[in-house]
C-alpha cells in the first residue's frame, strides 16, 4: 500500500460528509425527514468505514478501494436517462 493512503482515504472520508451534510440542509429546508434520515444512515456508514480503515491491515484498504472501484464504474450502467 502507498504511504498516505490512510489519509487520503480519511480526507475523501470527511469530503463526503461535508458533501452529505449539505445535502442534509438542503433537505431540511424543504421538510424532508425521512430522506434525512436516510442520509444520516449514510452519514454513519462513512464515518464508521473511515474510522475503520484507519486502523485495519493493508488488505482490508485493498479490498475497500477495489470495493469503490467497482461501485464507481457500475454507477453509470444503474442509471437510467430522463
Amino acid at each position: 500500500m502507498e504511504p498516505g493512503m490512510r489519509k487520503d482515504i480519511l480526507l475523501g472520508s470527511l469530503l463526503k460528509l461535508l458533501h452529505q451534510a449539505e445535502v442534509t440542509v438542503t433537505l431540511g429546508a424543504t421538510g424532508c425527514v425521512e430522506e434525512i434520515l436516510s442520509v444520516a444512515r449514510t452519514m454513519a456508514e462513512v464515518a464508521v468505514n473511515g474510522a475503520y480503515l484507519q486502523l485495519c491491515e493493508d488488505q482490508e484498504i485493498d479490498r475497500f478501494i477495489h470495493f469503490e472501484a467497482q461501485a464507481f464504474i457500475s454507477m453509470p450502467r444503474s442509471l437510467s436517462p430522463l
